[in-house]
């Protein structure tokens, strides 16, 4: 009797345990509701593009927000521009191709400041012109200060381009309005076909000029009426518009021509594949140097006054891809479905608590890296699809799944970084996140007799039975001729301070491997450079975790 009370007992105990441990452990859930994802692709605050190119292998489906949207269809893998109507600069303005590339390398050398550049083809007396401009600007105020910075850097006085413009009226014959705006091109003045919501219903207009001030504005208006005196010049005030140009880029040298849509400030625009099956190609967004291509649907808008990208699609086809951007698809299967589990709990939690208001998620390591289709396998698909719906969940809510590629040996509590106790995580050891250094060469940081510290290679120096009376560490000597004494552990990052003649006595201050991805130094930093740093870089969005 006593023994079947302690049976029981023991039992109640472990059940107890159990009960206490399944409360604090994770545990992997199915889920079915998990649907669409937004994916930040490309963020004018970050990125700093102000035209996008967008293809597929089927064409596309270019539509608008309005409650009639407007509608374009391109052609097969017909590359178009995406703009939207802000302020810019214009550089340049020449019949001369070559000029155009030899000004786009001189503004790539200028570090003061992030420039991107966009060029239009204007055909004027039956010659390409190539206007090459800077921006668009959310702001006058922003535009002039780049205006200065460029004259600054030694570049010609910029035009300033606006979006007042003319508008001539409604046309019903669209050769006639190319007809008038070949005319106007010809006398000097920048016109465009446009499309136009009026009243419900899209219709053709020509509109003349960009100015940026009204008097730059009104002066346009006398010369066009000076020069066609029986024009009917109108402003143009509609919301919704569409300026249709043509444009391109320059790529390895060649220069690529395009229709471009540059579209009003407010419009967001959709764009579709027409076939479901089709991705689309993403000209600015490239991985390795080749550009990526995307299920879904992408969401084009101006987003605190920069172009931004969306990526819509559903959660499992966006874990094809993040799956395969974060692992080899060489990895055991076992370990894929666990990466597969782990992503898509940390897509949940961005679903929950996204990262701003237009996207959930952002495509980096800032949240998961997403590369897109080209990351995709078989293998990869089947992990993904083998985990369907299943998430991580702790007191039946999911957890924030942090993973990373490497733990250079050890992991973490999370109170060192978010300063808050994350009660499902673990210090541990990380040896195979070691062993991958074992090719890798070890540096020394040393220090002349003058105080002078830097590091090099351990190879070039003979450690010697000699400590530093102070330091506790001991001696070494230079073992060739010439070595060079470098700001860090690396050949390729740290600019050389001086070189070192054999035989000189160093002491040795520490070991440690030459910069990897696994093991860095950086620096030396001041303390205010680290906390300028610290306080532009750090995250705000994780405040507490399930």
């Amino acid at each position: 009797m006593k023994l079947i009370v302690a049976a029981r007992k023991c039992v109640l105990f472990v059940l107890i345990t159990l009960l206490i441990t399944i409360t604090m452990i994770p545990s992997v859930v199915q889920s079915e509701n998990l649907s669409e994802i937004k994916v930040h692709l490309l963020n004018g605050k970050v990125d700093y593009e102000e035209e996008i190119t967008v293809s597929s292998p089927k064409g596309l489906i270019i539509s608008t927000n309005d409650s009639n949207p407007y509608s374009y269809q391109s052609k097969v893998n017909e590359a178009i521009g995406l703009q939207f109507d802000q302020y810019q600069l214009q550089l340049l303005e020449t019949t001369d191709l070559q000029e155009v590339k030899n000004l786009l390398e001189q503004i790539k050398g200028i570090e003061d400041i992030q420039l991107t550049t966009t060029i239009e083809v204007v055909k004027k007396n039956n010659k390409n012109y190539f206007l090459l401009t800077v921006g668009g600007f959310p702001t006058i105020e922003e535009l002039e200060y780049v205006k200065g910075v460029l004259q600054d850097s030694g570049l010609m006085d910029a035009k300033a381009l606006g979006m007042l413009h003319w508008s001539l009226g409604t046309s019903t014959d669209i050769e006639e309005a190319n007809t008038q705006i070949e005319q106007l091109l010809n006398a000097g003045f920048a016109a465009y076909l446009v499309q136009v919501n009026s009243q419900g219903e899209w219709v053709y207009q020509v509109w003349v000029g960009k100015s940026s001030t009204n008097e730059e504005h009104q002066k346009l208006k006398q010369s066009i009426s000076t020069a066609f005196p029986k024009l009917d010049i109108k402003e143009a005030n509609e919301a919704s518009y569409i300026l249709i140009k043509q444009g391109g880029y320059v790529e390895q040298g060649t220069f690529y021509h395009h229709p471009v849509l540059v579209v009003s400030p407010t419009t967001i625009l959709n764009i579709q594949s027409t076939d479901e099956q089709s991705t689309i190609l993403v000209r600015e967004r490239t991985y390795q140097g080749i550009a990526n291509r995307y299920r879904g649907e992408l969401n084009v808008q101006l987003y605190e006054g920069k172009v931004s990208v969306v990526n819509q699609l559903s959660l499992e086809s966006y874990l094809y891809a993040v799956v395969g951007s974060e692992m080899y698809s060489s990895f055991p299967h076992e370990a894929l479905k666990a990466q597969a589990v782990a992503a898509r709990t940390f897509a949940y939690q961005r679903l929950l608590n996204p990262r701003n208001s237009i996207a959930h998620i952002y495509d980096t390591t800032a949240d998961q890296a997403y590369y897109g289709v080209a990351k995709e396998t078989s293998i990869i698909i089947q992990a993904v699809d083998e985990t369907k719906a299943m998430v991580i969940v702790r007191n039946g809510t999911p957890i924030t799944s942090f993973y990373s590629s490497n733990a250079g040996g050890m992991t973490s509590d999370g109170s060192e970084v978010w300063g808050n106790l994350i009660p499902y995580t673990s210090v541990k050891e990380s040896p195979e996140d070691v062993a991958v250094l074992d090719g890798t060469y070890i540096w020394y940081r040393i220090m002349r007799s003058t105080g002078q510290t830097g590091y090099m290679r351990s190879d070039f120096i003979n450690p010697i039975n000699k400590s530093h009376p102070f330091l506790n560490v001991n001696y070494g000597i230079i073992n060739a001729e010439d070595v060079n004494f470098r700001t860090g552990p690396s050949i390729y990052h740290f600019p050389t301070i001086t070189t070192l003649p054999k035989g000189e006595e160093i002491v040795i201050l520490e070991s440690v491997y030459e910069n990897n991805a696994y093991s860095w130094v950086a620096g030396p930093f001041s303390a205010e450079f680290i906390t300028e740093r610290v306080n532009e870089y750090q995250l705000k969005t994780v405040a507490s975790f399930p």
